[in-house]
């Protein structure tokens, strides 16, 4: 049975199955990576419903040190800080976006009660209608002694940062000028502050608990691949019947009959109508020849022989 797949053993055929192999192999690579995307979006969700409505800790206690980096499981870790606003140092990240609408996010350092500077953002504010680069002016926080109510968020890398003074692209304390011991690697959002400083800013949304297309894309990849696999399989036994059918038909021969060829009775015709005709011929001169035997024999007869 092996024999009647030996075709697949040719060149053409070790490409095409060689193909069909890799892409089914990279159809499986991404499906196992949007498995892993889905399994981080999974465990994001996870801490954001364990963190983000618990009561707030103190700042102090959820973050060891200014240079201790923020682990993902204390990512929306509801703080208190208590300190003053340093507004001076205000800055404005730019190209953020809610509900569909560009603005800023404004970003003022505040210093802790311990002497430590740690960024806040305080809330968004929309682009200026007029285009302008920034707002001419934002609202200000209060002054003096203030409870700061927020979550814990990492920092951003603002190493390719280049903008105007008081403009920012990412949330980066190496970005922000003025700071004397900063948080490196976090920053509160703020959700309350008390006393409330001036009003004009918008609040952060909620973080979005959407899963997304994630679990989607991977059995999407999956049905790639073996739809990759079948077709090879398939495209290898359909070939495999139409050889086998084309070696049951009965071959066909055709007879051309040299003397008939010899006397012009075919000449210039195709083979099968050379057949016809040699046929035709040869009759004729079986004919013939019995019927010369016939007049001999009775020939014969009348002589007495």
């Amino acid at each position: 049975m092996l024999r009647n797949y030996s075709f697949v053993a040719s060149s053409a055929w070790i490409r095409y199955i060689v193909l069909a192999l890799v892409a089914a192999t990279l159809c499986a690579f991404l499906a196992m990576w949007q498995n892993d995307r889905r399994q981080q979006r999974d465990a994001e969700i996870a801490t954001i419903e364990s963190n983000y409505n618990a009561s707030p800790v103190d700042f102090a206690d959820a973050v060891e040190g200014t240079s201790a980096e923020l682990r993902h499981e204390d990512e929306w870790t509801k703080v208190e800080v208590r300190g003053r606003y340093e507004p001076q140092l205000t800055v404005l990240a730019r190209n953020r976006t809610v509900n569909n609408q560009p603005g800023f996010y404004v970003i003022v350092p505040f210093t802790t009660s311990s002497g430590s500077q740690v960024l806040v953002n305080r809330g968004w504010v929309p682009a200026p209608s007029t285009g302008a680069a920034s707002p001419d002016q934002v609202p200000q926080p209060p002054s003096g002694e203030t409870t700061v109510t927020g979550w814990l968020r990492p920092t951003e890398d603002g190493s390719k940062d280049n903008n105007p003074d008081g403009i920012i692209r990412a949330i980066d304390t190496e970005r922000v000028p003025g700071l004397s011991d900063p948080y490196e690697h976090v920053f509160v959002q703020m959700g309350a502050e008390d006393p409330a400083g001036e009003e004009g800013l918008s609040p952060l949304p909620a973080p979005s608990l959407d899963p997304g297309s994630h679990l989607s894309y991977t059995f999407q990849w999956i049905t790639f691949g073996v739809m990759i696999l079948i077709a090879i399989v398939f495209t290898i036994v359909r070939e495999k019947k139409t050889r086998e059918s084309s070696q049951d038909k009965p071959t066909t021969y055709v007879v051309v009959d040299k003397d008939a060829l010899k006397h012009g009775s075919a000449s210039g015709t195709r083979y099968g109508t050379s057949l016809h005709r040699t046929r035709d011929s040869a009759t004729r001169r079986a004919r013939r020849s019995v019927r010369d035997e016939e007049a001999e024999d009775a020939e014969l007869n009348q002589q007495g022989l």
